[in-house]
Formats: C-alpha cells, structure tokens, sequence
C-alpha cells in the first residue's frame, strides 16, 4: 500500500491552495493481480475553487502466459472544474510484458472501452471505443523511482475524436517507507463538456508512506 498527501499553498497577491490524496494498493498471488487507485483533489484561488474532482480504479489482472496477462479495469469519479458531475468507465483486454529486468519492467496493452459522462448542464456522452495503454516502472537507483503510463481511447477512424491520459511520477525514497514524490498527469479529451479546453494539466507533489 502507498498513501500520499500532498499540500501546495501560495499567498501573495493572489493566494493558491492545493489539497491532494493518493491511495495505491496492490494485491495477489501467483497468476493474478488486484490494483487499486484513488485519488481526491481539491484547491482555491483567493475564494474561487480552482480544483475539485476525485477517480477511483479497480484493475485486476491475470496471467495466462508467462508474458501475456488479460485484464478488466473499472473506475468512476467526478470533476466539478471539467463540469463533470459523474463518470464510469471499464476497460477489458489482453496485455504483454514487453521488458522485465531487475529493474526495469514495461508492459503494453490493447482492448475495448466504454465510458458514460454525466455533465452539469444536464447533458450526457456515452462512448465505445478501443483502447491502447503501456505503463513502464523503472527503478534508477537505490532512492529514485520512476512510473509512467499513457492510456489512448481513439472514438474514429479518422482520430479527430478521441482521449487520452499520460500519468507520470519521480519518487525520491527518504527511507523504505517514506518517499517525496512529483506527479504529473496530463488528460486529452476533443469533445469535454460545454466551454471547458480540452487539455487538463496537473503537476503535484506529495509525501507518501508505504506499508
């Protein structure tokens, strides 16, 4: 398990806060694997909120050959920012772990997604649509860790239409249980609610515990 709290606070002549929690665990056995993500942000600029959403992800995995795994991932959240009053999805498909070193594992996947948005001025999407992933975990030395994953859901043929989600963290390792860390999360969607851009870029720092 790994818990982060993260809180970035500026006060000048505009004054930002940034209040953010991240709950990662990870359960299995020989062949199979439970991954769960959560994670809440919430902040203001002077009195006017600036961030306010929270997503959750359940994703189990099971290895049906010695480099190829299936899996189905399910999640849900809002984003009052994004006018997104509430959203699910799930994904299913087959995976491969394309390098697994000491070190250094990367793995890429393909599947099919579906996702439904409730947005706040009463209006709803509704997509189905491949989806292409690839995560990499790289450990570079003793105290520095590195994750990445991108995640593509192309909605057309002609890739006019589509979302995406590039997620990145460097963790500095104070002690086996204690880590400073810097996560960046860029989200892509071409069709976001009415009068809302399309890019969503988060850059947060955390203190996380693990057990």
């Amino acid at each position: 398990m790994d818990v982060q709290l993260g809180m970035n606070l500026h006060y000048n002549q505009q004054d930002n806060t940034l209040y953010s929690g991240i709950f990662k665990a990870t359960y299995g056995g020989k062949r199979f694997r439970h991954i769960f993500n959560y994670n809440i942000n919430y902040g203001k600029t002077d009195d006017t909120i600036s961030a306010n959403n929270m997503n959750g992800l359940v994703r189990t995995e099971f290895d049906v050959a010695k480099k190829v795994f299936v899996f189905n991932a399910a999640g849900a959240g809002y984003d009052e920012i994004r006018k997104i009053d509430f959203t699910y999805e799930d994904s299913f498909g087959v995976g491969f772990t394309a390098v697994k070193l000491t070190n250094f594992v990367a793995t890429v996947d393909v599947g099919l997604n579906y996702q439904e948005q409730f947005f706040s001025d009463g209006t709803t999407k509704e997509y189905f649509s491949p989806r292409l992933g690839e995560k990499v975990t790289w450990k570079i030395s003793k105290r520095v860790e590195l994750t990445e994953a991108f995640e593509f859901f192309p909605r057309s043929v002609s890739l006019d239409n589509y979302r995406l989600r590039f997620e990145t963290t460097v963790a500095y390792l104070l002690n086996p249980h204690l880590t400073l860390n810097l996560r960046a999360v860029d989200l892509y969607d071409t069709q976001p609610a009415a009068g809302v851009t399309p890019n969503d870029l988060q850059i947060i720092s955390t203190l996380g515990v693990r057990f």
